[in-house]
Protein backbone atom coordinates (compact mmCIF):
# COMPACT_ATOMS: atom_id res chain seq x y z
CA UNK A 1 0.00 0.00 0.00
CA UNK A 2 3.03 2.21 -0.36
CA UNK A 3 2.56 5.55 -2.10
CA UNK A 4 -1.40 5.21 -1.58
CA UNK A 5 -2.31 8.74 -1.55
CA UNK A 6 -1.90 10.34 2.38
CA UNK A 7 -5.17 12.45 3.62
CA UNK A 8 -5.97 13.27 6.62
CA UNK A 9 -9.41 12.00 7.85
CA UNK A 10 -11.03 14.20 10.49
CA UNK A 11 -11.60 11.45 13.52
CA UNK A 12 -13.62 12.24 16.95
CA UNK A 13 -15.06 15.57 16.14
CA UNK A 14 -15.47 17.55 19.11
CA UNK A 15 -18.37 19.95 18.36
CA UNK A 16 -16.93 22.10 15.30
CA UNK A 17 -13.55 23.66 16.77
CA UNK A 18 -11.38 21.06 17.14
CA UNK A 19 -10.66 17.66 15.47
CA UNK A 20 -7.97 14.69 15.83
CA UNK A 21 -6.48 13.70 12.55
CA UNK A 22 -5.45 10.16 11.23
CA UNK A 23 -2.70 10.01 8.64
CA UNK A 24 -2.52 7.37 6.89
CA UNK A 25 0.98 6.09 6.18
CA UNK A 26 -0.11 2.49 4.26
CA UNK A 27 -0.58 0.72 7.13
CA UNK A 28 -2.59 1.16 10.34
CA UNK A 29 -2.52 4.37 12.01
CA UNK A 30 0.45 5.87 12.18
CA UNK A 31 0.39 9.05 14.01
CA UNK A 32 -2.22 11.67 15.38
CA UNK A 33 -1.49 14.98 15.24
CA UNK A 34 -3.92 17.94 16.30
CA UNK A 35 -5.96 20.46 14.28
CA UNK A 36 -5.59 24.13 15.35
CA UNK A 37 -8.94 24.96 16.83
CA UNK A 38 -11.06 27.44 15.33
CA UNK A 39 -10.57 29.35 18.83
CA UNK A 40 -8.59 28.89 21.52
CA UNK A 41 -9.45 27.77 24.84
CA UNK A 42 -8.09 29.94 27.57
CA UNK A 43 -7.07 28.56 30.99
CA UNK A 44 -8.97 31.25 32.41
CA UNK A 45 -12.15 29.87 30.88
CA UNK A 46 -11.39 26.62 32.44
CA UNK A 47 -10.33 28.65 35.61
CA UNK A 48 -13.80 30.34 35.84
CA UNK A 49 -15.75 27.03 35.59
CA UNK A 50 -13.67 25.54 38.14
CA UNK A 51 -13.90 28.60 40.57
CA UNK A 52 -17.93 27.98 40.14
CA UNK A 53 -17.34 24.36 40.76
CA UNK A 54 -16.03 25.24 43.67
CA UNK A 55 -18.21 27.29 44.91
CA UNK A 56 -21.41 25.18 44.25
CA UNK A 57 -20.14 21.79 45.31
CA UNK A 58 -19.37 23.17 48.62
CA UNK A 59 -22.99 23.46 49.63
CA UNK A 60 -23.99 21.39 52.19
CA UNK A 61 -27.44 21.12 50.97
CA UNK A 62 -28.30 20.62 47.02
CA UNK A 63 -31.39 21.35 45.11
CA UNK A 64 -32.03 19.35 42.00
CA UNK A 65 -31.28 22.36 40.23
CA UNK A 66 -28.13 22.72 41.77
CA UNK A 67 -27.08 19.35 40.95
CA UNK A 68 -27.96 19.80 37.89
CA UNK A 69 -25.95 22.92 36.94
CA UNK A 70 -23.01 21.19 38.61
CA UNK A 71 -23.21 18.36 35.91
CA UNK A 72 -23.75 21.26 33.04
CA UNK A 73 -20.80 23.03 34.49
CA UNK A 74 -18.32 19.50 34.80
CA UNK A 75 -19.89 18.60 31.17
CA UNK A 76 -18.72 22.08 29.86
CA UNK A 77 -15.32 21.70 31.20
CA UNK A 78 -14.80 18.44 30.16
CA UNK A 79 -15.75 19.28 26.52
CA UNK A 80 -13.09 22.37 27.03
CA UNK A 81 -10.32 19.94 27.98
CA UNK A 82 -10.74 17.98 25.39
CA UNK A 83 -10.56 20.59 23.07
CA UNK A 84 -7.34 21.56 24.67
CA UNK A 85 -6.12 17.55 23.84
CA UNK A 86 -6.42 16.96 27.95
CA UNK A 87 -8.00 13.66 28.03
CA UNK A 88 -7.18 13.03 31.72
CA UNK A 89 -8.80 15.87 33.32
CA UNK A 90 -11.39 15.65 30.59
CA UNK A 91 -12.40 12.39 31.30
CA UNK A 92 -12.29 12.73 35.33
CA UNK A 93 -14.97 15.60 34.41
CA UNK A 94 -16.84 14.42 32.10
CA UNK A 95 -17.52 11.04 34.32
CA UNK A 96 -18.81 13.76 36.79
CA UNK A 97 -21.07 15.07 35.02
CA UNK A 98 -22.28 11.91 34.55
CA UNK A 99 -22.64 11.22 38.24
CA UNK A 100 -24.59 14.33 38.44
CA UNK A 101 -27.13 13.63 36.23
CA UNK A 102 -25.94 14.43 33.03
CA UNK A 103 -26.51 10.88 31.32
CA UNK A 104 -27.00 12.40 27.87
CA UNK A 105 -25.55 11.55 24.12
CA UNK A 106 -23.16 14.34 24.08
CA UNK A 107 -21.39 13.45 27.18
CA UNK A 108 -21.01 9.77 26.30
CA UNK A 109 -19.64 10.84 22.81
CA UNK A 110 -17.43 13.58 24.76
CA UNK A 111 -16.48 10.29 26.86
CA UNK A 112 -15.61 8.00 23.98
CA UNK A 113 -13.30 11.15 22.45
CA UNK A 114 -11.27 11.55 25.24
CA UNK A 115 -10.83 7.96 25.82
CA UNK A 116 -10.07 7.12 22.51
CA UNK A 117 -7.64 9.42 21.87
CA UNK A 118 -6.07 9.00 25.56
CA UNK A 119 -5.78 4.99 24.64
CA UNK A 120 -4.33 6.01 21.06
CA UNK A 121 -1.70 8.10 22.29
CA UNK A 122 -0.84 5.29 25.05
CA UNK A 123 -1.96 2.22 23.09
CA UNK A 124 -4.01 1.31 26.22
CA UNK A 125 -6.39 -1.39 25.00
CA UNK A 126 -8.95 -0.77 28.26
CA UNK A 127 -9.24 3.38 27.12
CA UNK A 128 -9.73 1.69 23.55
CA UNK A 129 -12.51 -0.39 24.82
CA UNK A 130 -14.11 2.41 27.26
CA UNK A 131 -14.12 4.84 24.39
CA UNK A 132 -16.10 2.17 22.27
CA UNK A 133 -18.71 1.90 25.10
CA UNK A 134 -19.52 4.99 25.27
CA UNK A 135 -19.60 6.02 21.85
CA UNK A 136 -22.11 2.94 21.65
CA UNK A 137 -24.04 4.24 24.25
CA UNK A 138 -24.25 7.36 22.68
CA UNK A 139 -26.11 5.76 19.56
CA UNK A 140 -28.34 3.71 21.79
CA UNK A 141 -29.57 7.19 23.00
CA UNK A 142 -29.46 8.90 19.70
CA UNK A 143 -29.08 6.58 16.88
CA UNK A 144 -28.67 9.04 14.15
CA UNK A 145 -25.38 10.77 16.19
CA UNK A 146 -23.38 10.50 12.92
CA UNK A 147 -20.11 11.81 14.58
CA UNK A 148 -20.58 8.89 17.09
CA UNK A 149 -21.38 6.87 14.34
CA UNK A 150 -17.83 7.96 12.78
CA UNK A 151 -15.55 7.60 15.81
CA UNK A 152 -17.28 4.11 16.32
CA UNK A 153 -15.86 3.05 13.03
CA UNK A 154 -12.83 4.42 13.24
CA UNK A 155 -12.06 2.80 16.22
CA UNK A 156 -13.29 -0.21 15.44
CA UNK A 157 -12.01 -0.80 12.06
CA UNK A 158 -8.56 0.38 13.11
CA UNK A 159 -7.99 -0.67 17.03
CA UNK A 160 -10.33 -3.64 17.65
CA UNK A 161 -9.98 -5.55 13.72
CA UNK A 162 -13.92 -5.59 13.42
CA UNK A 163 -13.44 -4.63 10.39
CA UNK A 164 -17.21 -5.91 8.73
CA UNK A 165 -18.35 -3.79 11.30
CA UNK A 166 -16.79 -1.05 10.70
CA UNK A 167 -17.40 -1.08 6.90
CA UNK A 168 -21.01 -1.66 7.63
CA UNK A 169 -21.38 1.52 9.91
CA UNK A 170 -19.53 3.99 8.04
CA UNK A 171 -21.70 2.80 4.64
CA UNK A 172 -24.62 3.30 7.10
CA UNK A 173 -23.14 7.14 7.28
CA UNK A 174 -22.34 7.92 3.73
CA UNK A 175 -25.53 6.88 2.79
CA UNK A 176 -27.50 8.18 5.43
CA UNK A 177 -25.50 11.54 4.28
CA UNK A 178 -24.10 11.43 1.42
CA UNK A 179 -22.47 14.71 2.43
CA UNK A 180 -20.25 13.14 5.03
CA UNK A 181 -17.83 13.54 3.07
CA UNK A 182 -15.00 12.74 5.68
CA UNK A 183 -17.04 8.90 5.82
CA UNK A 184 -17.33 8.46 2.54
CA UNK A 185 -13.44 8.64 1.98
CA UNK A 186 -12.91 6.79 4.95
CA UNK A 187 -15.27 3.79 3.49
CA UNK A 188 -13.04 3.89 -0.09
CA UNK A 189 -10.08 3.32 2.68
CA UNK A 190 -11.84 0.96 4.60
CA UNK A 191 -12.26 -1.05 1.10
CA UNK A 192 -9.66 -0.77 0.12
CA UNK A 193 -7.22 -1.89 3.03
CA UNK A 194 -9.66 -4.82 3.17
CA UNK A 195 -8.51 -6.04 -0.15
CA UNK A 196 -11.54 -5.07 -2.04
CA UNK A 197 -10.41 -2.49 -4.59
CA UNK A 198 -13.49 -3.16 -7.04
CA UNK A 199 -15.50 -1.26 -4.08
CA UNK A 200 -12.79 0.88 -2.74
CA UNK A 201 -12.94 2.57 -6.91
CA UNK A 202 -16.43 3.30 -6.77
CA UNK A 203 -16.68 4.71 -3.68
CA UNK A 204 -13.70 7.22 -5.00
CA UNK A 205 -15.15 7.95 -8.64
CA UNK A 206 -18.91 8.37 -6.98
CA UNK A 207 -17.26 11.01 -4.02
CA UNK A 208 -14.90 12.47 -6.86
CA UNK A 209 -18.22 13.45 -9.21
CA UNK A 210 -19.94 15.17 -5.77
CA UNK A 211 -16.75 17.37 -5.13
CA UNK A 212 -16.22 18.29 -8.37
CA UNK A 213 -19.46 20.37 -8.09
CA UNK A 214 -17.78 21.86 -5.33
CA UNK A 215 -15.69 25.01 -4.78
CA UNK A 216 -13.43 24.95 -1.49
CA UNK A 217 -9.97 24.36 -0.51
CA UNK A 218 -11.35 21.24 1.74
CA UNK A 219 -13.10 20.06 -1.32
CA UNK A 220 -10.29 20.60 -3.55
CA UNK A 221 -8.20 18.57 -1.21
CA UNK A 222 -10.29 15.44 -1.28
CA UNK A 223 -10.65 15.80 -5.11
CA UNK A 224 -7.18 15.29 -5.59
CA UNK A 225 -6.67 12.87 -3.39
CA UNK A 226 -9.87 10.64 -4.72
CA UNK A 227 -7.91 11.31 -8.16
CA UNK A 228 -4.84 10.03 -7.33
CA UNK A 229 -6.49 7.23 -5.92
CA UNK A 230 -8.63 6.49 -8.63
CA UNK A 231 -5.39 6.24 -10.69
CA UNK A 232 -3.62 3.85 -8.20
CA UNK A 233 -6.36 1.78 -7.77
CA UNK A 234 -7.06 1.69 -11.64
CA UNK A 235 -3.72 0.56 -12.57
CA UNK A 236 -3.42 -1.85 -10.21
CA UNK A 237 -5.91 -4.10 -10.94
CA UNK A 238 -4.99 -3.82 -14.20
CA UNK A 239 -1.98 -5.60 -14.01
Amino acid sequence: MTGFRKITITLLIVSILIAIVIIFDGEIVKKIVMLKPVRVVTQGEINRMEEELSKLTKKDAQSPETINKIGVLYQNLGAKYNEKGAWDPAIDALQKALGHGRNVPVVHYQLAVAYANRGTQLENKDDIDKAVYHYEKALQMEPNYLEAKYGLAILLFYRKNERSKAIQIMDEIAKQNPKFYRARFALGRFYYENKDPGKSLSVYQDLYTDLDKMDSPLATEYRQACKENIQRITSEMAR
